[in-house]
């Protein structure tokens, strides 16, 4: 485990609580493999149980890293890219691309905050071994296990050979996403679909995201943009197609302020390559305005509100029109 940057307690004492901070680091190309489960290619944190540490994250790559799978069923990998067990994890200004396990080609943790993050072509891949389940692969951008909140994050292009491409979030507590865009993911055609499963009990609290243009493998009804289990979705000013989610059992959304369906273009500027927003497009200055703005900066650095209109805009980019501004006085 942890083949890039190892994290743990020596010889099973447990130590006091702390933080490990990691600023302006790349961490690429590496790889675990091990006879049994591998865990955390680039970044492998542990602490005891009793002890909850933290791994505080800024303005890092992690790319190109791969935990890889043992030689017998059920010998699955965790945390591609970052593996954090009784960790809290906070991570800001950080990319993290390209990077591969079973559970969680991105990251896989507890506990996590992300701001102003980049997750793009992360993969939850099936494991080799004869007699590998096809129902393995979770969470192709995060796999995460504990109430957690991403904000101003982008989510584009990961995969996953079942579903979840972009988001497994397990357990209790409720999970927010605020001001992220969802996008390009593509699933595997068994099990559930959806780029975001919202597993167990927990609630998904969804503000100002836009989740679209995903390719959704699974068969119906499992073809949605978000799947609940027992929890309840909250969706607040966000743009959703294909909509409504999968719940069990169903109605478990409510939806205010949205635009869902398939029928209407989120207006990115190119998809696939650039998404954010035209000036034309209908998302713009069609968010909630939350306290947490203030001075806040979109994904690019920006304002995050608007400073004609001053509303923010759904998705991780806010337009930014061109012209002058003049205070009389």
């Amino acid at each position: 485990a942890g083949a890039g940057i190892l994290i743990r307690y020596q010889n099973g004492v447990a130590v006091a609580s702390g933080t490990c901070t990691v600023q302006n680091c790349i961490i690429s190309d590496n790889s675990v493999a091990f006879l049994s489960s591998s865990i955390g290619a680039g970044i492998y944190g542990q602490s005891p149980s009793a002890v909850w540490w933290g791994l505080n994250m800024s303005n890092c790559v992690v790319r190109r890293n791969e935990a890889l799978y043992g030689p017998v069923a059920g010998n699955i990998s965790y945390g591609g890219g970052i593996y954090g067990s009784y960790m809290f994890l906070w991570m800001t200004n950080c990319t993290i691309q390209d990077c591969t396990a079973t559970y969680g080609g991105g990251i896989c943790g507890n506990y996590a905050t992300l701001e102003n993050c980049t997750f793009t072509r992360n993969r939850a891949k099936k494991g080799t071994a004869p007699g590998a389940s096809a129902y393995e692969p979770r969470g192709g951008g995060m796999y995460l296990s504990a109430a957690s909140t991403l904000r101003n994050c982008l989510l584009a292009t990961n995969v996953s050979d079942l579903a979840s491409e972009h988001c497994r979030f397990e357990g209790a507590g409720t999970y927010y996403m605020e001001n992220c865009t969802v996008a390009g993911g593509k699933g595997g055609t068994s099990g559930y679909g959806g780029p975001i499963h919202v597993n167990g009990s927990a609630n998904l609290v969804c503000v100002n995201c836009i989740i679209c243009s995903n390719t959704l493998g699974a068969p119906l009804p499992f073809q949605a943009s978000i799947i609940m289990n027992t929890g309840r979705g909250f969706i607040t000013n966000c743009f959703i197609a294909p909509f409504p989610g999968y719940s069990m059992p169903p109605g478990k959304f409510d939806v205010v302020n949205s635009v869902t369906g398939t029928n209407i273009a989120p207006g990115f500027v190119n998809f696939g390559q650039d998404l954010r927003l035209q000036k034309e497009s209908p998302l713009v200055n069609a968010g909630y305005n939350m306290p947490w703005m203030g001075i806040a900066e979109d994904l690019d650095g920006f304002s995050r509100k608007d400073r004609f209109s001053g509303t923010v805009d759904m998705g991780c980019y806010e337009y930014h029109s061109r012209g002058i501004m003049f205070k009389m006085r």
